[in-house]
């Protein structure tokens, strides 16, 4: 069982958009946070702050400032802050394991358990605790967390989740061919994503959104405007909005009019890449960050630096205002 990543999985799915244990997991190996032992480094967690950009990231052992934020709630009720928490030998496992804390209600902590099952608090060792169960959720008073647990470290990570899935109406149109800016995008056909994708929750391409692998596959359900199209992913089960660049290649073969030296700003959250390959080491910037065009690699490539954080970097030229 990944219980780290599934742990990383829990918390940027409540706070950010849908993200599998399974891509989770392959974000670990492939950036070097996987120990000797098959388990997951603790440096895998400020990672997933940066690599999700979160507004908020802490880190302590200390139990008491852990739960000066998970005790925090906003305006409707919702927990403010999610924790993972690293415990030892006790009342989650007998050996090293990783939880999500999700709430602190007046005095009760809501955990979600990775590797919960039947039985699993009702044994002589734990009893003492009065865990209570409900479906997924585990219920535990602060004092029998900080007694039993065997707690090691905390970290905690803000919940950004402040805009909701659009509840978009799908009009069932038959199978048509539109033209988007070179693009030729068939409704109801299924494509997979030339490189890693941020999705949005939303047609405005802001707020909530998703990071989903090369190759994902998803079916385009609606054309919205001529280079945005309203999309399903079968691997989570999930709508969203989707550039069409991101899963088809664009038809231009010569390079446009050079554009170096020139300053553009990114019209929405924008992945650059470190490599021409658009593969690899991959940086994420909000919109409107500056960047600076130093060559026009190809028809729909640019080499760029970002003043912003004194970094070169690989943009697709769609990405630009």
């Amino acid at each position: 069982m990944l219980v780290g990543p599934t742990s990383a999985a829990i918390v940027v799915s409540s706070s950010k958009g849908a993200i599998l244990p399974t891509t989770m997991a392959s974000l670990f190996v492939d950036n070097g946070y996987r120990t000797a032992s098959n388990g997951t480094a603790w440096s895998a967690f400020s990672f997933i702050a940066d690599y999700f950009d979160f507004n908020e990231y802490h880190s302590t052992s200390n139990f008491d400032k852990m739960l000066s934020y998970l005790s925090q709630k906003d305006t409707k009720g919702n927990s403010k802050y999610f924790v993972i928490a690293s415990c030892g030998s006790g009342l989650f496992t007998t050996g090293g394991h990783y939880i999500v804390l999700v709430a602190d209600t007046n005095g009760t902590i809501t955990v979600y358990d990775p590797y919960l099952y039947s039985g699993k608090f009702n044994t002589a060792s734990r009893r003492e605790a009065n865990v209570t169960v409900d479906g997924n959720s585990v219920y535990v008073t602060e004092q029998s967390f900080k007694t039993y647990a065997n707690y090691k470290n905390f970290w905690i990570f803000s919940n950004d989740s402040t805009d909701k899935e659009a509840n978009v109406e799908i009009t069932q149109n038959p199978i048509q061919t539109v033209q988007n800016n070179n693009y030729n995008t068939v409704v109801g056909n299924t494509y997979k994503l030339t490189n890693r994708t941020i999705l949005y929750a939303n047609s405005s391409m802001k707020g909530t959104y998703y990071t989903y692998l090369k190759n994902t596959r998803i079916k385009v359900l609606n054309h919205v405007t001529d280079n945005i199209d309203y999309i399903y992913i079968s691997a989570t089960g999930r709508y969203a909005y989707c550039y069409t660049s991101a899963y088809r290649s664009n038809s231009v073969s010569t390079v446009q009019n050079s554009t170096v030296n020139q300053y553009k700003k990114l019209k929405s959250r924008t992945i650059l890449y470190k490599n021409s390959n658009m593969k690899g080491t991959y940086y994420t910037y909000l919109a409107n960050t500056k960047v600076k065009i130093l060559k026009n690699v190809s028809s729909n490539i640019d080499y760029v630096y970002i003043e912003a954080t004194k970094r070169y970097a690989y943009c697709y030229k769609n990405a630009y205002k």
